[in-house]
């Protein structure tokens, strides 16, 4: 078996690689294995970057009392509703355009369009934090009905501008292909806001120190963020691929790229607002919206999943944009490896909802909240038609109208449903206009793929993922019956028996071949913990291979 690195760049079909194949001067091997390789340490950043947050947001609620937390929360509205109208999507162009002309050599052009964009978004954020700023007292008791509020959002306004910072630091790493870098940075940020706000708290500065606990670790990370590009920018060659572009026709480029992002993204923030409200409108009971609201939070685990995956990929169609055989071969491994994680995750959250969600929150109160969790974990079986992919596909090929109609889509299809069924049926009936309605989108965007850039999907290959997952349920349907406990033994049980029943059926199906477990075991055993385990795991799934022939 060869691994998918750049020195051995075709893989024997007589291994069960049909895909990956081509000539030595084809760089998909290499970029595929930087992606691989990139979205997994952005997984773990994810991982442990969100457990800090958790800790972070958990020791303050405990150290403040809910009167205070609740103040504490609410500051951070106006920031958060500010936020929105920075970037303009020019930190997406950034990711696109540094790693399309860093692929080609052209350094030069790098770090000009490096230099301009963070012109552009700091002075754009300062700009809004200004107008904010004097603007504050009447935000404020717009916003949260509390104009008393606005010494303590002044304390935490700045977050305008260094969540930018942040972001288009992240963006510009991400850009340079930097997935372990960008993945440091964030965890960094967390750290310093675990330790520092509730630190403040504890020397008595209560609420105010608290939200510049937090202003203070945003500093820290722009810092490390910024000091993690410079080490990129001193690597580039300045003279290489040099071209006099005037600031402004730069500006033309990264907005004319960015916007239909950035417009995406406000629509996406308009649909949450939306459904809030008219699930607010249309269900009474507030015990109700709290289930349903936790069910969504709990997403988030399937989502840590996909996200790295998006993120990641959306530079690396970038590399490739400009060989069509590569790209094509490279987004259907991405669909069928995203499948290999998300399906089997997402079959595993809608079967132990329950026991994952007690295990948690360890209280039985939210009941409905399991049910809630299983039908909205629907959302992210459409993974098999490229619905982890496409948008980064899109946008990595300069194409971002694509994912803006992908969007407007959605929205054509969410409102409409979501206002006639969720009055009809409930939170039932809105997380079945949810999961339509992704599915619609998600349609449209594979149709343009297919029909505009000639992409495939291995079909043959994915039902075989969602057959190995779907029969590697059925030990748990008993077990949920007979095995008593607590529910994180429960949990822990069940996560081990799918497993083993998981990494069994997809060699039997054929869900997987040798060339697949060689390629993941290779990316996975570069986090040194888990060698061991990766070692033992491909052993035995070659072994399977070989026994099911």
């Amino acid at each position: 078996m060869l691994c998918l690195v750049a020195t051995q760049p075709t893989l024997s079909k007589a291994r069960g690689a049909p895909y990956l194949t081509g000539d030595a001067d084809s760089g998909l091997p290499r970029v595929f294995e930087e992606t691989a390789t990139g979205a997994l340490f952005l997984f773990s950043g994810s991982a442990l970057s969100t457990f800090l947050s958790a800790i972070c947001g958990i020791v303050v609620a405990n150290l403040l009392g809910p009167e205070l937390y609740g103040i504490y929360s609410l500051a951070f509205v106006i920031p958060g509703f500010l936020i929105v109208f920075t970037g303009l999507g020019v930190n997406a162009a950034l990711t696109r355009y540094i790693a399309y002309y860093k692929s080609r050599g052209e350094d030069g052009r790098v770090a000009l369009l490096i230099k301009r964009g963070l012109l552009f978004t700091t002075a754009e954020s300062v700009l809004v934090f200004v107008v904010a700023y004097f603007l504050l007292g009447e935000l404020t008791a717009l916003l949260t009905n509390r104009p008393w509020l606005v010494e303590l959002v002044r304390v935490i306004l700045v977050l305008v501008v260094l969540q930018t910072a942040f972001n288009v630091a992240s963006s510009i790493l991400l850009g340079f292909g930097d997935a372990k870098g960008c993945s440091l940075v964030n965890i960094t940020l967390q750290l310093f806001r675990a330790i520092l706000a509730p630190l403040f708290v504890i020397l008595g500065f209560n609420v105010p120190g608290a939200l510049a606990g937090n202003a203070i670790a945003y500093v820290i990370g722009v810092v490390i963020g910024f000091f993690s590009i410079s080490k990129h920018y001193k690597e580039l060659n300045l003279n290489a691929g040099f071209n006099a572009y005037s600031l402004r026709e730069d500006l033309v480029l990264m907005l004319g790229y960015g916007m239909p992002l950035y417009f995406a993204s406000v629509l996406g923030s308009l649909n949450d607002t939306f459904r809030n409200t008219i699930l607010a409108h249309s269900t009474p009971s507030d015990f109700v919206i709290g289930n349903f609201n936790l069910a969504l939070r709990f997403t988030a685990m399937v989502t840590l999943l996909v996200t790295p995956v998006s993120s990641i990929l959306f530079p690396a169609f970038s590399k490739l944009s400009g060989n069509s055989e590569d790209l094509k071969r490279m987004f259907t491994y991405s669909v069928k490896y995203s499948s290999l994680l998300v399906v089997p995750v997402s079959v595993f959250v809608i079967l132990s909802s329950r026991e994952l969600i007690i295990a948690v929150i360890r209280t039985t109160e939210y009941t409905l909240a399991p049910w809630y969790l299983s039908l909205l974990t629907l959302n992210y079986l459409y993974v098999g038609l490229g619905s982890a992919v496409l948008g980064s596909f899109f946008s990595g090929l300069g194409d971002p109208g694509v994912y803006l109609k992908s969007m407007l889509v959605y929205t054509g299809v969410f409102v409409p449903l979501s206002t006639a069924l969720t009055f009809l049926l409930g939170v039932e009936g809105l997380i079945a206009s949810i999961v339509m309605a992704t599915g619609v989108s998600t349609l449209y965007g594979l149709g343009v793929a297919v029909r505009k850039y000639r992409v495939k999907l291995d079909y043959v290959g994915v039902s075989r993922i969602y057959l190995a997952a779907l029969v590697s349920a059925l030990p748990l349907l008993p077990l949920t019956v007979i095995l008593q406990g607590p529910p994180i033994v429960k949990l822990a049980v069940n996560a081990v028996i799918y497993m083993l029943a998981y990494l069994t059926f997809a060699p039997m199906v054929k869900a997987v071949n040798g060339s697949d477990v060689e390629f993941m075991a290779g990316v996975f055993a570069k986090i040194k913990p888990l060698k061991p385990l990766v070692k033992v795991i491909a052993d035995l799934e070659n072994m399977l291979l070989e026994l099911f022939g």
